[in-house]
């Protein structure tokens, strides 16, 4: 019981950093959005290259992943 629960213990390890990974990406794109009616949105250029990046990687799975994932979508301030 001690390995299963060891093991349970590492993989909710593992989600606690991608979701802090997660939110330091949403933290980014919140900062660099100006919150008007620019055209330019960071949050929506963002989720639309992640969503053609994994129609492009996997036609089928581009639903699934599509949306902040860990650590990614960083862009540099306007």
């Amino acid at each position: 019981m001690r390995a299963l629960a060891q093991a349970h213990i590492e993989e909710l390890d593992e989600k606690l950093r991608d979701l802090q990974a997660m939110k330091a990406t949403l933290e980014h794109l919140v900062h660099c959005c100006h919150g008007d009616d620019r055209p330019d949105c960071p949050i929506i250029d963002t989720l639309a290259q992640e969503e053609t990046a994994a129609a492009a990687a996997a036609p089928h799975a581009a639903t699934r992943t599509a949306g902040l994932q860990p650590g990614r979508g960083r862009r540099r301030a306007p």
